[in-house]
């Protein structure tokens, strides 16, 4: 439990720091890969895995919304108080999303295997 406060604690403050716009891309462990890194396959994530979407005050429906339409996606977790939810993503979605000018930031949420290919 005081890891998963800690994680939310940590993705509030790094998003108050974000400049509006996209997020800058998905965090797995502490590092950021863009858009351009998953689309070019620099890395790769297995199964896909379990990520904290962070929304922008007010828009955690309607990113939900636009996730239930393109992919018959539904969280598994819905944080009542806060502007974020959590669930198993794939990598389409996730790229899905940091498209979107209401997601802040992604991050996983426990363990998740991230394949890095060197030679690109």
């Amino acid at each position: 439990m005081r890891f998963v406060l800690a994680l939310l604690s940590g993705i509030l403050l790094a998003t108050s720091e974000m400049a509006s716009g996209l997020a800058p891309g998905v965090t797995i462990d502490g590092k950021v890969w863009t858009v351009a890194d998953i689309e070019s396959k620099r890395v790769v994530i297995e199964g896909g895995g379990k990520f904290i979407v962070v929304c922008k005050e007010g828009t955690k429906d309607k990113v939900m919304e636009a996730m239930k339409e393109k992919f018959d996606w539904s969280p598994g977790t819905k944080f009542s108080m806060m502007p974020m939810f959590a669930g198993h993503l794939a990598w389409d979605q996730i790229v899905f999303m940091l498209q979107m000018p209401e997601v802040e930031a992604i991050e996983n949420d426990g363990v998740v295997r991230a394949l890095v290919r060197q030679d690109l």
